[in-house]
């Protein structure tokens, strides 16, 4: 099957700015990063706040232009397309944000806001528009009653509901989901994440999904990416990725999961990271994570690793898997794992 989405040596760099509008050094927001989606595929990317990950999405759907490296949407490298010959693509990819109320126009009713889209991309007529609109609606748990009501009128759950029914009213192929569920409760959450994987299961849709929230990745995504600083360090099934991390990043986050069955079974304390996470304006040299690694190597710290495969399926950027004790995303030893107990994981 051919890839729906192909993330090619994408890096994405920032002009620095400091106080009065002064130059500053570039900030390096995406550095070198490859990434599949395959059609009706759920692909979660996780990591620390700073890492990216927004503007992987938002580069993905190109509300961002890469500066280097190539965003292939259906074979056709959209990063470097105008935005005249994007237009009539942009039906085709999505994205649903974090906080559904700023992105939602206060001044639009329900019924002119799902519209819109329709008005822009299609010759739909007014009826139709409407009928389109209130069909949505229902796909997302929500009915006709709504249509003249206002954004301000509605729970965070609810305007979420409407920002998913926005992004599928054009039946796209794929979309990018940013923290759609953080801003919600729990309860609420569950709710949407169960509203997500039904439209998705309907509809035929792709998905990224961007979370610090590991259970709601699981809960989704068939496939897992992990990135920190910038880059991608390691990728896999869902299913290999929690029970063999074989990044000590990743076996760092999945720590931080409260009572997460992995540390259970296998009674592994995993080391914490040391320090912050680096500025993107200066990252390190070698791995990006040797700063805070408690495994770091003498090589880590002049050598980007290159992705090599994992067993179970999918690659990971890391020196240990060649020159130290992880293996085939085998567990640690617990000689060298022990000590330190579990870190946080900062969304």
């Amino acid at each position: 099957m051919s890839d729906l989405l192909r993330l090619c040596d994408l890096h994405v760099t920032f002009p620095g700015r400091s106080l009065f509008g002064r130059r500053a050094a570039p900030v390096q927001a995406v550095r070198g990063v490859d990434l599949t989606v395959a059609p009706g595929e759920t692909v979660g990317l996780v990591g620390e706040s700073g890492c990216g990950k927004s503007t992987l999405g938002r580069t993905a759907v190109r509300l961002i232009r890469p500066t280097r490296g190539q965003v292939l949407f259906e074979g056709r490298d959209i990063g470097a397309m105008s935005s005249r010959q994007l237009r009539p693509l942009r039906p085709r990819f999505q994205m649903v944000f974090q906080d559904p109320y700023s992105s939602l126009d206060p001044s639009m009713s329900v019924l002119d806001s799902l519209a819109e889209p329709l008005r822009v991309h299609t010759g739909d007529g007014l009826a139709e528009r409407a009928a389109r609109v209130a069909a949505a609606l229902g796909q997302v748990g929500l009915d006709e009653r709504h249509l003249y009501r206002y954004p301000h009128e509605f729970s965070g759950g609810q305007r979420q509901r409407l920002a998913l029914a926005r992004a599928m009213i054009l039946d796209p192929r794929l979309i990018v989901a940013d923290e759609a569920t953080s801003a919600l409760d729990v309860s609420t959450q569950n709710q949407i994440l169960m509203l997500l994987r039904a439209l998705q299961r309907e509809r035929g849709v792709a998905l990224l999904f961007i979370s610090h929230n590991l259970l709601a990745v699981r809960h989704v995504a068939a496939r897992v990416a992990v990135m920190y600083l910038g880059r991608v360090v390691e990728t896999g099934p869902t299913a290999r990725v929690f029970a063999a991390p074989a990044h000590p990043y990743t076996r760092a986050l999945l720590a931080a999961v409260p009572g997460a069955a992995r540390r259970r079974q296998s009674g592994v304390r995993v080391a914490s990271p040391v320090g912050e996470l680096p500025s993107p304006v200066a990252p390190p040299a070698g791995c990006p994570f040797h700063t805070r690694c408690p495994l770091v190597l003498d090589r880590c710290r002049v050598e980007m690793p290159a992705a090599v495969p994992v067993d179970g399926g999918g690659h990971v950027s890391c020196h240990l898997q060649t020159d130290g004790p992880v293996l085939g995303g085998r567990p640690l030893p617990a000689s060298l794992a022990a000590g330190v107990g579990p870190g946080t994981a900062s969304g």
